[in-house]
């Protein structure tokens, strides 16, 4: 099997994106070839690392808190003057 399509198959292995057939074709190739294991087990290795560093999930009333706080820093923000008008004040 050609390099490309192997990592091909792999990637989609990873995102569940194969049929049964097309992963147990793919698993005894894999197993079948040194080279194929390698680059499978090194691909798994990336896709583990991923996994291990996914942001938590937050539920709905943190996030909604979360917005409404930031909405309200941005309005104590717009309230505040500009550096420009901090400046142009220093001149009056």
């Amino acid at each position: 099997m050609e390099k490309e399509k192997l990592n091909e198959l792999i990637h989609l292995y990873f995102a569940d994106e194969l049929s049964a057939g097309e992963k147990e074709t793919l698993l005894n190739y894999v197993n079948s070839s040194g080279e194929a294991k390698a680059e499978f087990e090194s691909i798994k290795m990336l896709y583990s690392a991923f996994a291990a560093n996914k942001p938590p999930k937050f539920s709905d009333d943190e996030l909604l808190q979360s917005r409404s706080e930031l909405l309200r820093n941005i309005r104590k923000e717009k309230l505040k003057p500009s550096l420009i008008d901090k400046l142009f004040s220093i001149y009056d």
